[in-house]
């Protein structure tokens, strides 16, 4: 029933499932978007804890499965790309605040949290709370600091506070994953940093800095800060022959400000 090309491994494990909902937060006054129900197992347990869900799937067959077995009356299933929806059919479905809980298929991790970690910076509107079922590594690079700092955690950490929640193992699907996996929840901050030009040139920035992850600072910037790169860099409190990922979160942003 899986289909490769959405990269389903359907969860089998219904303590995981507990476990997942728990840590989500989700209670009865929340509405819960999820994406990916695949059979409904993880749908079913949101279900039983939050007063509204909305669950997309993208497989037809899938969706006719749900349909066919029925799913619980507060439980919306829409046949769609989850990254599809605008902010405006989220909010007509879900209301103004709402949590997404996921499963999600590994290939559309990174589109997802692109897609959805700002909306609310962007909007007003959106998730208060993202939890996600990942790839331990990518789970891993999500929560990374200083020293082992990425764009990814940079993206993450800007708009959210993230930690793992647990890891899963390949047993908990069906059929298994070649790789571990873990829940990550990432709650979203009520403001970010930056704004305006400020928040454009940090973006700039870490996609300077982290395109060439080997190299220093002072030479993969200098087509953002120019040719006194290393002064602008030491104005910050960053080391000029520092590497992208010696740089923390804190740091970047700093840096952006005094640009």
């Amino acid at each position: 029933m899986a289909i490769r090309r959405y990269g389903q491994h359907f969860l089998t494990d219904d303590g995981i499932v507990r476990r997942i909902v728990e840590g989500s937060g989700v209670t009865k006054d929340d509405a819960v978007l999820e994406i990916g129900p695949g059979r409904g197992v993880l749908t079913r347990a949101l279900a039983e804890a939050a007063r509204k869900v909305l669950t997309v799937e993208i497989d037809r067959r899938l969706h006719a499965l749900l349909v066919e077995d029925g799913l619980p009356g507060n439980v919306e299933l829409v046949r769609a790309s989850a990254l599809d929806l605008s902010p405006e059919d989220l909010e007509a479905k879900l209301g103004v605040d709402w949590k997404l809980v996921a499963n999600l298929p590994y290939e559309i991790t990174t589109r997802t949290l692109e897609r959805f970690l700002p909306m609310r910076t962007a909007t007003g509107k959106g998730p208060t709370s993202v939890s996600l079922m990942l790839q331990k590594e990518v789970g891993e690079r999500i929560v990374a600091r200083k020293g082992a700092m990425n764009r990814l955690a940079a993206f993450c950490g800007y708009y959210a506070d993230a930690r793992i929640l647990f890891d899963v193992p390949p047993g908990a699907f069906s059929p298994p994953p070649k790789v571990r996996s873990c829940v990550v929840r990432l709650d979203i901050r009520p403001s970010v940093a930056l704004s305006g030009p400020q928040e454009d040139r940090f973006f700039r920035l870490l996609d300077a800095g982290f395109s060439e992850k080997r190299r220093q600072l002072k030479n993969t910037l200098a087509s953002v800060l120019g040719s006194d790169a290393s002064e602008r860099l030491r104005a910050a409190g960053i080391r000029p022959e520092a590497r992208p990922e010696e740089t923390s979160l804190e740091e970047w942003i700093t840096l952006a400000q005094q640009v």
